[in-house]
């Protein structure tokens, strides 16, 4: 502590009860290499159980449709957006151009 501003406290990453670094200095590091294992036999497991539910005749349309419905309702949400984005865009065009318009057509004495 400072002799001139007696009431600041030590920055909190100073504090030494808190100080991890040793911590995370003595942990196991996994290799890049075996997450990028795990990750891919992961993926494929998950591919093929997608697959094995699409080629089944008894689940598969209903899988099918269920994909088609939510794709259906996320291109819905996406063409909301781009109205609303498309409509946001032309009011501050619009209001530009009054703007402009307004400024343009002043009378003299004014």
């Amino acid at each position: 502590m400072t002799a001139e501003f007696p009431h600041q406290r030590p920055a909190p990453w100073n504090d030494p009860e808190f100080n991890l670094s040793g911590i995370a200095a003595k942990r196991p590091r996994v290799g890049r290499g075996w997450l990028e294992l795990r990750t891919w036999s992961l993926l494929i497991v998950v591919a093929a159980l997608w697959m094995g539910l699409l080629f089944n005749p008894a689940v598969g349309p209903l899988v099918l449709g269920t994909l088609m419905a939510f794709s259906l309702a996320l291109s819905v949400l996406a063409c909301a957006m781009a109205l609303g984005l498309l409509g946001t865009g032309l009011f501050a065009a619009g209001d530009l151009l009054l703007g402009w318009l307004r400024r343009g057509s002043r009378w003299p004495e004014d």
